[in-house]
């Protein structure tokens, strides 16, 4: 296993935030190629007044949606609260370090290899090598600040986690090929009160797991794979199922340790994680993420039901493990 080491990404353009008043803007940090990349932690102080994590109107933020960008191809994508709630499913130790606290210096993570994996091999194995890469980007929002004074804003910077890890090509030694990485997209299903279908989520790669973001709201779902259940259970049962597994699927403050307990959403207050979790792979075996391919075969229905007490619509989360868009 090659060595691990921290470098800095230091360059970060695009930022126009200042102490007093900004609009929405975007900025971008090019990350270097040829590494194998384990995470990359992004670090900002806010400001009086305001937290990292943008997490509604009520409790603004400074960051707001992100994108991981491979060739100029969108490869992850969510905002920082649901990066958050994702990390936290996982484990205390995986929430934002001050996120939610004002007036903070804060500390969000990227994970591409999975620490919380029990097989050391699968955890390193997903980190995102980038050695046949052109570009790798990682894009940030950061929401508008109104007129006010926002002393101890300090401009996002990001430090990431890298190896070099080498494959023999011909007579030479070169960095490793980028493979298999894990993505994050998001789909948005019109939903009524009581049982709804969604058939829209892509039919390849392996599914990892599937978010419904909307806790209150949601009473059971059912995963159906050419017209055969995969997945089938009621909100409560699936997060006992979750935390028998040892997933934080819906974390009490009081539960977590004192040190920890500010930094984690938590679902009696406008900072809940918010969302309905179902997990193929929670054994930490990749293999048991659900296939679109069944002996040779590529699915033919894939079917997302899901009962729900109100309408409107309904924000998924997707994390799937295949090869780079």
């Amino acid at each position: 296993m090659a060595t691990k080491r921290v470098v800095n990404l230091s360059t970060v353009s695009g930022w126009i935030g200042n102490t007093t008043a900004f609009a929405a803007h975007t900025i971008t940090i090019d990350i270097p190629v040829g590494p194998r990349y384990h995470q990359i932690a992004i670090r900002a102080h806010p400001g009086s007044g305001k937290k990292l994590i943008h997490v509604d109107s009520t409790r603004d933020g400074l960051l707001g949606e992100m994108r991981l960008k491979v060739n100029g191809k969108v490869q992850r994508v969510f905002t920082a609260a649901e990066l958050n709630s994702l990390n936290v499913l996982n484990g205390a130790n995986y929430a934002c370090k001050g996120g939610l606290t004002d007036d903070t210096e804060a500390e969000l993570t990227i994970y591409f290899a999975e620490p919380w994996r029990e097989n050391v091999e699968t955890e390193d194995g997903l980190a995102w090598a980038t050695g046949d890469v052109d570009t790798f980007q990682l894009e940030i929002d950061i929401k508008e600040y109104t007129s006010g004074t926002y002393t101890g804003l300090t401009k996002p910077t990001c430090k990431a986690v890298v190896d070099n890890t080498f494959v023999k090509v011909g007579d030479k030694m070169v960095d490793a090929p980028m493979g298999a990485i894990v993505k994050v997209f998001s789909f948005q299903a019109p939903s009524a009160s009581g049982w709804n279908d969604y058939m829209q989520l892509p039919k390849r790669d392996l599914y990892q797991s599937i978010h419904l973001v909307d806790y209150a709201n949601h009473v059971e779902f059912e995963v159906k794979v050419d017209n055969n259940i995969i997945r089938q259970d009621t909100k409560a049962g699936n997060e006992a199922k979750l935390a028998s597994h040892g997933m934080l699927q819906n974390p009490t403050k009081t539960a977590t340790p004192l040190m920890l307990a500010a930094d984690l959403p938590n679902s009696t207050d406008t900072t809940s994680r918010g969302m309905i979790d179902i997990v193929f792979d929670h054994d930490d075996r990749v293999s048991s993420s659900l296939p679109m391919n069944f002996h040779g075969r590529r699915v033919g229905d894939f079917n997302l039901r899901f009962s729900t007490t109100t309408s409107g619509t309904v924000k998924i989360i997707t994390q799937t493990l295949g090869p780079a868009e």
